[in-house]
């Protein structure tokens, strides 16, 4: 979905010559309730490819396509032709939803929660402009709130996409374009591109970067439209509205897999999804009593709680679908094991008092709320050009959290260790989120426990090589390095990797590794006659701590006793080290590639 910057300029250009619009129009004397870069529930479908033979017949292509080449001459110029492989049968991943998905009480608390648009052109010939090659369903649900659905009057709706489109408003169909008529399923393919959107006026495959710009007629032909659909006031409800958009791939024609392509792109570099979503208005008379979806305008006044999957990182910059009520954090396991889920809390002025509170989950029998595990992620984790997102879990809320630009977000992280005696069944509680000066917001707990038990983590079988870091734990948490209150976070720290069945252990013997550590584990003492002795007090207590987490039998054990050559990336250099006086210049530098300095840390019995 994340797409490169000028790729989606142009993307942006072909879209508004297709359909008149960008994803932002606001009708003159409307008002704008929701549009492509709105807020959506997402669920993306991936799978094996329709092909459309010239025959007229439909047929899979394997989910890793495996073509034979054949070169071929198109006016004196050699170029090379493709042989398809045919899939056995049709292969999708994740399931698409069940029918109630279009209705405003569906739980789509799991689904991602991302803004649009979701480009399905191949506006580049290298990559597509937003989809991936092997999407071939999208359900989109987006929501906004109707204070009194009287004084809202008939709504108007627009939309550009590829592939083959339904809209839903609450659970009723207000329209579908290049798509049949009757009944649709996952497998009902959307309407066929006629075979000039393909290929050149040569009949080349398009590719490269300059083919929109070169065939700006042929890419905006990719692109449909379908304008004017009337949204009945009828439809309308009070409180949260649901707009559920479903896209269908259209199939592929035969000379996207077996036509003659440039010799200088790859494989892959001419297909494109032919499903998404480009550009969407949903407008309504000015003066309505409707609010605009997330994320248009500020936050909503007060404090706003919301679900989030917990595959997806949570940012500053995050918000919940608009008027979204919270619906409950769902997990399913086994006994002995530990399982996740996320919620959100926002507001556009600073929060403060944010505690949560698990209670008893009840089913078959009980599994106390000290079973249940509150975490409040710290808003530092950083990426490049991306906002900050949520990743050391702290076990305290803060005392408030700030507001900037973005408003006030904290993530809340809810786990729960399941007894291994827990009997199996659907069992469920609650975690009750309060404020200071704000309404208190419960959010339902279900956990369905599976009719079978973990084994200890020690006994998994999968080989799971962390690295623990102590000198890291230090610099976060302020701490000087060994102290007892550094013992108890490296004891937490293995504590944890054992819950994942960390089977390795990392003990530094000599000083400034990679690790990162400025001093070995193991201290030498000088003595008077120049010999040495050794202080192993520091790596005995830190093994101990591993064999009490990771069990006695940890099969891989490194002893760092040597480091490698001088590299930027190692402790010796840093982050800002100079490479030149880290290598050398002239006979320093051909020497570059010998052993460093082996350095160990030496202790003086007098201080």
């Amino acid at each position: 979905m994340h797409t490169n910057t000028c790729r989606m300029m142009v993307l942006s250009v072909i879209a508004a010559t297709a359909a008149g619009a960008s994803a932002r129009t606001t009708p003159a004397a409307g008002v704008s309730v929701m549009d492509a870069t709105s807020l959506w529930r997402c669920r993306f479908v991936k799978g094996t490819d329709i092909v459309r033979r010239k025959s007229g017949e439909l047929e899979h292509t394997t989910a890793a396509p495996a073509w034979k080449y054949v070169n071929v001459k198109i006016d004196g110029k050699r170029v090379r032709r493709r042989k398809l492989a045919k899939a056995p049968r049709m292969r999708r991943r994740p399931a698409p939803p069940t029918a109630d998905w279009i209705t405003p009480q569906f739980d789509d608390g799991s689904w991602g929660l991302y803004s649009g648009p979701f480009s399905g052109s191949g506006i580049s010939g290298h990559r597509s402009g937003g989809l991936c090659t092997k999407t071939r369903l999208v359900y989109l649900r987006g929501k906004f709130q109707v204070t009194d659905p009287a004084k809202v009057g008939d709504m108007t709706l627009s939309l550009s996409f590829e592939g083959g489109v339904v809209v839903y408003l609450n659970g009723k169909e207000l329209a579908r374009s290049h798509m049949p008529k009757g009944t649709l399923d996952a497998n009902t393919p959307a309407e066929d591109y006629p075979e000039e959107v393909y290929v050149d006026p040569k009949g080349v495959l398009l590719s490269g970067y300059n083919a929109p710009k070169k065939h700006p007629e042929k890419f905006k032909k990719r692109i449909r439209t379908a304008g004017g659909i009337k949204v009945p006031a009828a439809l309308l409800r009070k409180g949260a509205n649901v707009l559920a958009v479903e896209l269908h791939c259209a199939p592929g024609a035969e000379v996207m897999y077996e036509g003659p392509m440039s010799r200088k792109w790859g494989s892959t570099a001419l297909l494109w999804p032919r499903v998404g979503l480009e550009t969407l208005t949903l407008s309504a008379p000015a003066g309505a009593a409707v609010t605009a979806a997330a994320p248009h305008g500020p936050r909503p006044s007060g404090i706003s709680v919301w679900n989030h999957p917990v595959i997806k990182a949570v940012t500053v910059k995050d918000r919940g679908d608009s008027g979204g009520q919270i619906k409950p954090v769902r997990m399913i396991g086994a006994r002995n094991g530990v399982y996740s889920g996320v919620v959100v809390a926002g507001s556009a002025t600073p929060i403060k008092g944010i505690k949560a509170t698990a209670s008893d989950l009840s089913g078959p029998g009980t599994i106390p709320a000290s079973a249940v595990e509150i975490c409040y992620p710290s808003p530092d984790g950083k990426r490049r050009h991306s906002a900050a997102f949520f990743d050391t879990f702290e076990q305290t809320p803060p005392s408030e959290v700030a507001a900037g630009k973005d408003g006030a977000v904290q993530s809340i992280w809810i786990r729960i260790s399941v007894p291994a005696d827990a009997k199996p069944g659907e069992y469920a509680g609650k975690v009750t989120v309060s404020f200071a000066g704000a309404k208190t917001v419960d959010v339902p707990i279900s956990l369905h426990v599976a009719d079978w038990t973990l084994p200890a983590s020690q006994n998994f079988t999968t080989h799971m090589g962390f690295v623990q870091s102590p000198d890291t734990l230090a610099m976060k948490y302020k701490v000087e390095m060994w102290s007892q209150e550094h013992w108890k976070l490296v004891e937490k720290s293995f504590e944890l990797l054992g819950r994942l069945g960390a089977d390795t252990l990392y003990i530094p013997l000599v000083a400034k590794t990679h690790f990162g550590n400025a001093h070995s584990m193991v201290r030498w003492i000088k003595q008077t006659d120049g010999s040495y002795k050794h202080d192993f007090s520091i790596a005995d207590r830190y093994a101990a701590i591993a064999v009490k987490h990771l069990g006695k039998d940890i099969p891989v054990v490194g002893l760092y006793m040597w480091t490698p050559v001088k590299l930027a990336s190692n402790y010796a250099g840093g982050p800002d080290a100079n490479w030149a006086a880290i290598v050398g210049t002239g006979e320093e530098a051909k020497k570059f590639f010998m052993d460093r300095d082996i350095m160990f840390s030496v202790k003086d019995p007098k201080t």
